[in-house]
């Protein structure tokens, strides 16, 4: 069973669901065929504890959450992560330090200013099946230039990390 929540947008980046809340959604600039970088606030509104499996869009034909110190170091090493847990009512935040996600081989050149369509994957111990949530992401350049650790282990194989 698949079941696709979308909610109001609530301010710029941030939509809501019945059972999550994304606030502070961003993308980093990418040209066409290049990695992107992911950002966003998630809090867990449901009734038990999820783990997030999956952050993709349909502008990327492929989608990875990591764990990578700090992208903006050229020596940083991007692991690939397969679930995040997180409890209810707590909050996880994905940057480009610590826990993060990437979209890799974008299909067309995001533009500052504009908005993507993510899809957010998870399960919880109530629904082994994967729920997944869209939203909304706002294109932002990047302060410093990120570093996507192609060579890293636990790259995601196929991964295109321009």
């Amino acid at each position: 069973m698949l079941v696709i929540l979308m909610g109001p947008v609530t301010a710029v980046g941030a939509s809501t669901g019945e059972s999550i809340a994304v606030k502070h959604a961003t993308v980093t600039l990418a040209k066409k065929g290049h990695p992107s970088a992911v950002s966003f606030t998630l809090t867990n509104e449901a009734g038990s504890t999820i783990w997030i499996t999956e952050v993709s869009s349909p502008l990327s034909t492929s989608g990875m959450i990591d764990y990578d110190p700090d992208m903006t170091v050229k020596a940083s090493h991007m692991i690939a992560v397969s679930s995040i847990k997180v409890r209810v009512g707590h909050t996880v935040t994905f940057s480009l330090r610590g826990q993060g996600a990437m979209l890799g081989s974008i299909s067309k050149t995001l533009k500052a200013g504009t908005r993507i369509r993510i899809v957010l994957g998870w399960h919880s111990k109530t629904s082994s099946s994967t729920t997944q949530f869209t939203f909304r992401a706002l294109v932002v350049k990047a302060s410093r230039k990120i570093y996507f650790g192609g060579s890293s282990n636990g790259s995601m194989p196929g991964m295109n990390m321009g």
